[in-house]
């Protein structure tokens, strides 16, 4: 079945008023993985991250988020496994979209990268890489969507926050829940 979640990360905004600007608020107690419905850690490099577990819960807090953030960048990701989708988008101060990234399913997989936007400086590396690893050979078969990883890897070129890694710059990360008010 797999998993469908989806992440904001707020840059150098404290989690308690960025919690706020979603409609949440957070709960005491602390855990080492992001098991809660809704997740919240702040990274050692100054990102917020609200970590859904289910990715319909964030869309009406992602909204609120991007109308009330008159003053910090954001990322946003969504990855299933489920479906074999990811999408990453990266916002500025005013909540306006500066790029995106999806890999969509088709047929079987995918052999594209849908891009809108200026890229970060990060994007070429990671979406050669993904290419390379995704076609070996001359043939044009393989086994594993490396290129899911695209929109995942570049927002974590962004952020160093990575769902699935349980350590940003070496140190680990300490999860709180979320609740909404």
């Amino acid at each position: 079945m797999g998993f469908n979640i989806r992440w904001i990360g707020a840059q150098d905004l404290p989690i308690h008023e960025a919690a706020s600007w979603m409609g949440l608020s957070l709960r005491e107690g602390e855990n080492t993985v992001p098991e809660f419905p809704i997740s919240v850690c702040e990274t050692p490099n100054g990102w917020g991250v609200f970590y859904f577990n289910h990715a319909d819960q964030a869309e009406p807090a992602h909204r609120q988020f991007l109308q009330q953030s008159g003053s910090t960048p954001s990322v946003m990701v969504s990855a299933s496994e489920s479906t074999m989708t990811s999408f990453a988008a990266a916002y500025d101060e005013t909540g306006r979209q500066l790029w995106s990234l999806f890999y969509p399913v088709k047929a079987q997989w995918s052999d594209v990268v849908e891009v809108g936007g200026t890229l970060p400086d990060n994007a070429r590396a990671v979406i050669e890489n993904a290419y390379a690893r995704q076609y070996p050979g001359e043939e044009n078969t393989y086994d594993v969507a490396y290129l899911w990883d695209v929109p995942i890897e570049i927002a974590k070129g962004v952020t160093l926050f990575r769902h699935d890694e349980p350590k940003v710059d070496g140190q680990p990360l300490v999860w709180r829940e979320a609740v909404s008010i």
